[in-house]
């Protein structure tokens, strides 16, 4: 008995040794270029891959930076992916893009959740981008009716006079679905804005988690209703309403098919338009939900930037253009904090030809990138406190970084500022803040605003 012991303990032991060995390896190992290499530790369930608290990519991103310095690669997503820091590693691969050898790529969650798989090159994304920014500048959203949508969500859902993170996310998909493809079928508002809800909280978590299997499920039924609107209402293919932004996206569409070499059928536009609006309808929903939100957390930390807020808009008026938003000048600058804080953390790319990094090191066709060009967000002093005034210079890229970045930028700024404009403009505001205000997952937690009609406040 007492020799088996000891054989038993020899192999426990000898499986130990192994297993560290392995681990160590693992994280000792190198890559082809000699580049620091790094594990990759999943969040928590539930929280942000990209952006957000501890386990959020930019935190990770942060942290690993300080240890291997500004570049080093990382698995993500089981790809082995570049990690490129500081400004002049963006500003250089930027200058590589321009030449058209890279692919806009998104990792498989997201392709997943999205339903299609996302590569444009640079040149054809220009081309794109070229055809899509002229409409979507102000005087295209004026007439598109954005400032009638955004009244009548200020108009409903605040008889209770909380404004919080669910009304928030709710308000958010009716701008998101009535700019798309809600007036075509409004009776579909209701089941798609269920799915969304679980679809859009669960975008970024781990694929591994149980709130990912339930987002790809929510996933299939948006992208379900959104191919039926397409498919049984012809109308958003041949016919262009003046209220949604479907003409923009026939034109992104054709100028796709085109530069694919492709022939324009009614098919190919169905598909190109299917998917083109489920990225779409995220980015309108995300982008918008995610900002708004801080500006609930900003008020509950500083009721000086709430009040200056409210001082501001009051002494403008209500805005009845979008130029009129562009008088706002504390306005102005605390939507550009906000976006630093909660703008995008970067961006993924995949090269298409040869990239010489240096004299020692050309990085091969097909090498993956994360370019974190909102590293520069947070290299600022005090990058965590919300300061409107801030002198601070820095890259601010919210919207992401060349050819690539965000053609709807416009349209994002001038939801942010028409918010803020109403909210003051319609409603007398204050703050409730619980033992714990923090903001998580998209969203301000433990606080929210409280809001009064004026003319009920008058009464």
């Amino acid at each position: 008995p007492y020799a088996r012991s000891k054989k038993i303990m020899f192999v426990i032991l000898a499986a130990v040794a192994t297993l560290l060995l392995v681990v160590w390896v693992y994280k000792n190992s190198t890559n082809p270029w000699g580049l620091p290499q790094t594990g990759f530790k999943w969040p928590k369930v539930g929280q942000l891959i990209s952006v957000g608290k501890e386990g959020g990519l930019g935190s990770y991103v942060r942290k690993y930076s300080k240890r291997y310095g500004q570049i080093f690669v990382t698995p993500m997503w089981d790809d082995n992916v570049v990690v490129l820091c500081g400004q002049a590693n963006v500003n250089a691969f930027l200058a590589h893009e321009k030449k058209g050898h890279v692919l806009s790529w998104y990792p498989p969650n997201f392709k997943n959740l999205l339903g299609y798989t996302y590569e444009r090159d640079a040149h054809r994304h220009l081309a794109m981008r070229k055809q899509i920014s002229p409409p979507l500048n102000r005087s295209y959203l004026e007439s598109m009716g954005i400032f009638k949508c955004m009244d009548s969500i200020f108009n409903s859902g605040l008889e209770s006079g909380v404004l919080d993170s669910a009304w928030i996310r709710n308000a958010g998909f009716q701008i998101a679905w009535n700019v798309n493809i809600g007036p075509y079928a409004p009776e579909l508002q209701k089941e798609a804005e269920e799915a969304y809800s679980n679809f859009s909280a669960a975008f970024r978590t781990s694929p591994y988690s149980k709130e990912y299997k339930l987002a790809s499920k929510s996933s299939a039924i948006v992208g379900r209703i959104v191919h039926q609107v397409i498919n049984d209402y012809p109308e958003a293919v041949t016919q262009k309403n003046e209220h949604t932004l479907m003409p923009v996206l026939q034109d992104l569409v054709i100028e796709d098919i085109k530069a694919r070499g492709h022939e324009i059928t009614p098919e190919s536009m169905l598909q190109g338009l299917g998917s083109t609006t489920m990225a779409l309808l995220f980015a309108t929903h995300d982008g918008m939900v995610r900002t708004l939100n801080g500006i609930i957390y900003a008020f509950a930390l500083h009721p000086e930037i709430l009040a200056r807020c409210r001082e501001e808009c009051e002494s403008l008026g209500t805005p009845k253009t979008a130029s009129d938003l562009d008088k706002s000048d504390y306005i102005n600058r605390f939507v550009k904090e906000l976006l630093r804080m909660y703008g995008a953390d970067g961006a993924f790319r995949k090269i298409t030809s040869p990239y010489q990094f240096n004299e020692k090191i050309t990085f091969p066709a097909g090498t993956k990138f994360f370019m974190f060009a909102g590293g520069e967000h947070s290299e600022v002093p005090n990058h965590e406190v919300c300061d409107p005034d801030r002198k601070d210079v820095y890259s601010w890229v919210p919207f992401g970084v060349g050819i690539h970045h965000c053609p709807g930028r416009h349209f994002a700024l001038l939801e942010i500022k028409y918010f803020l404009h109403q909210l003051f403009a319609k409603f007398d505001v204050s703050v409730v803040v619980g033992s714990n205000p923090h903001y998580d997952n998209n969203s301000a937690i433990d606080c929210h605003l409280h809001v009064t009609p004026k003319q009920q406040s008058v009464a």
